[in-house]
Formats: C-alpha cells, structure tokens, sequence
C-alpha cells in the first residue's frame, strides 16, 4: 500500500512539472513546502513537539554562545578594530591563506564562533567595501567553520565519548578548511596585504550609536539563525518519522535495512549537522566510520546552515551552487584527513589505554599545539611574491 502510494506521489508529481513546465513557476519549492504543510496538519502534535525541540536547543545553545560575540564583535568593528587585528594578527593568519590582513577579524571570528558567522561578517567587510567581491567570495568558504567548541564538547566528549576524537576532528577540519584556500586561487594580486582605511569614518561614532548598533545587529542575526534551528527541526522530524520512510527501511534483509539505516541517517545529516552527527554516533557502526561520517558533517555543514549563509550572502550575488560545491568537496576532505590520522591516533589511544589512569594525557598539548604551529610555518613556506 505505502509503495503504491509513493509511486502514485512520484506520478503525480512528473504531471505537474510538464503541466506547469513553461508557465514560470516555481512548483518544486511549492510542492515540497505543501508537503511539509501536510505533514504538520496530519500531526500537529508531533510538529509542535519538534518546533518546541528546535526553540529549546536554540535557546540553551546556541544563543548563549553566539549572541555575547556578535555584539562584541559588532563592537569591535564599530569602533575600527579591524585595523588593530590587521596589524597584529594579519601576517599569521591571512598570509597562509592568501588573503588581505583586515580578514583576520573575520577568520578569528569564524575559528572560534563558527556557523555562520564568518559569512556574516564577510558580507559586513565587503558591504563596508573593507575588501572586495573576489576576496570575499574565496573568505566566504575559507571563514567557514564550525565552532571548536561544539567539535571538542558536543560531538566529541558528549556524542562519540572521547574529547581526544573531538581534537582530531578539528585538527583535520582546520586543515581542510587551508587546503580550500590553496585550492580556491586568488583571480587577481591585490589581495596582497593591504590596510583598508574605509573604517575610518567609525572613529566619528559616539559609544551609544555603537553599542545600539551593535545590540540590534546581533539579535536580529541571532533570531534569524534560530528560526532557521526552528524550521529544520521540523522538516527533520517530519522526515525522520515519516511513515512511508519508516516502511521503506525496515523492508528488506536484515542487513539491507542497516545499510538504508544509515544511508538514511547521513542524509539527514546532510540537512543539519548536530542531528546527523547524533544519529551516526548512535549506530552500531566501527570508531572510523563515525569519525569519517561527522567529519564530513562538520565541514560541509549541512543545509540548514547553508541556508543561514545564504540569508546573509543572497543580496551580493554570490552564486549559491559554487558555495555549496565547495563545502561538498570541504567534507569529502576532512573525511579523507580523519581517516588517514585516525590510523597513528588509534594506536596511540590502544597504548595509552594502558598507562595509569589519573596521569597526565599530552595529546590534547600536542594537538593544539599543532594547531598553533600551522599557521607560523606556512607563513614561512607561502610567503608573497612581490
């Protein structure tokens, strides 16, 4: 019954698009959104239910940990900081990178905010003409992190039970995230170094036209990125409990269906990144196929943050597609990086198993020192052409 009725769906669908094929209409984001529509009225309970779920992650989460920085970093450039953190941190973390020194803000800011601020304050940078369209499409995806926190504490002490996993998933999400900046090239030679001066003019604002700025900037980002948390709360639930998916995995052979399981647990994933990266540290899969799985997670960053960045990015006509390609290839990197250092870091973790318990563990050291040191040597190693 539940495949006849989803062959009848697919049908009826196929007849609309050559209905309205050439009457200019956009049927498919329609459709899909009546389908949603249908699903919240068949069990408006359970829609809620997850509505209420979104609400409170955002509000126990993620606005305590964005909205502090959004307004002090709105402050900051309020009050021209960004000359400051181009002096001192320019020539260490835009150098590498191949990018003008008034980015550092933006990279610091994404390093250690994550989703999806970097865009956020790319866009600020290139309205502000702070640097300009073909800078700010590469520091679009370079400044595109996640949060070290939410690796560190959320996925890797909470989800898969072991920080150490955490640090080497964001060793290999920092390093993907430079191997795209050699891999995105710069299409002209003035991105070299320069000091904008266009923030001269905040040096004329008086503290409260700044801080009211910068108040109001936050919470209306941060409001906007939770009801984007909101709504792919729903669309996740609805999809996760769908009735007609919940048959079409459990048919089958028993190891057919742990295979659409976790087919069908990635693509969730790929529409927003905690709840996949919960559903796969949840399987009964080996260490190397979660970390590999969440590591993609992590660096493609799934739609629902996409749709963040693009709320921010769509009036500056950065094309949506490339973006979204150049994550993809982000994830498949970090994936290939965990797994490659996942091999040493699996050895070192079955030797340590057996040292005392309460002795001092150096790894987490080395792995942020590591971290620390990347930048400092490929300062050396890509230094400009003049």
């Amino acid at each position: 019954m539940f495949i006849l009725l989803f062959i009848l769906c697919i049908v009826i669908v196929y007849l609309l698009l050559e209905l309205f094929k050439n009457k200019g209409f956009k049927l498919i984001p329609t459709f899909i959104c009546s389908i949603f529509i249908i699903g919240i009225l068949i069990d408006p309970k359970a829609s809620i239910s997850y509505a209420i779920n979104g609400a409170v992650l955002f509000f126990n989460a993620v606005f305590p940990s964005i909205f502090p920085f959004l307004m002090l970093i709105n402050m900051i450039i309020g009050f021209g900081g960004i000359k400051f953190y181009s002096k001192f941190l320019g020539g260490i973390l835009c150098k590498p990178l191949r990018l003008p020194r008034d980015c550092s803000i933006v990279i610091l800011t994404s390093c250690l905010c994550g989703y999806p601020l970097g865009a956020k304050y790319t866009c600020d940078l290139l309205e502000s003409n702070t640097i300009d369209y073909n800078t700010s499409d590469r520091l679009l995806n370079i400044a595109s992190n996640a949060s070290p926190i939410f690796i560190l504490g959320t996925l890797g002490a909470t989800m898969l039970g072991d920080i150490r996993l955490g640090y080497l998933i964001l060793i290999s999400h920092y390093l993907s995230c430079f191997i795209m900046s050699l891999v995105i090239t710069p299409k002209n030679s003035s991105y070299k170094y320069r000091v904008s001066h266009s923030n001269s003019e905040a040096n004329s604002y008086n503290v409260g036209a700044v801080l009211k700025k910068s108040v109001e900037d936050a919470i209306s980002t941060t409001l906007l990125v939770g009801g984007f948390i909101v709504l792919f709360s729903v669309i996740t639930g609805i999809i996760k409990n769908s009735s007609i998916l919940q048959y079409l995995l459990k048919s089958g052979s028993e190891s057919f269906v742990f295979y659409k399981t976790l087919i069908f647990d990635s693509f969730l994933g790929s529409l927003e990144m905690t709840n996949g990266c919960n559903l796969i540290c949840n399987a009964n899969v080996a260490n190397i196929v979660k970390i590999c799985l969440c590591s993609f997670f992590i660096s493609f960053s799934g739609f629902s943050v996409i749709a963040q960045v693009y709320s921010f990015t769509y009036k500056y006509n950065f094309p949506l597609s490339k973006y979204i390609s150049r994550k993809f290839i982000q994830g498949i990197l970090c994936s290939l990086l965990s797994c490659i250092l996942y091999l040493p870091f699996n050895n070192y973790l079955s030797v340590s198993s057996n040292t005392i318990k309460g002795q001092f563990n150096p790894l987490p050291f080395y792995m942020l020192l590591i971290i620390l040191l990347i930048p400092l040597v490929l300062k050396k190693i890509f230094k400009p052409t003049s």
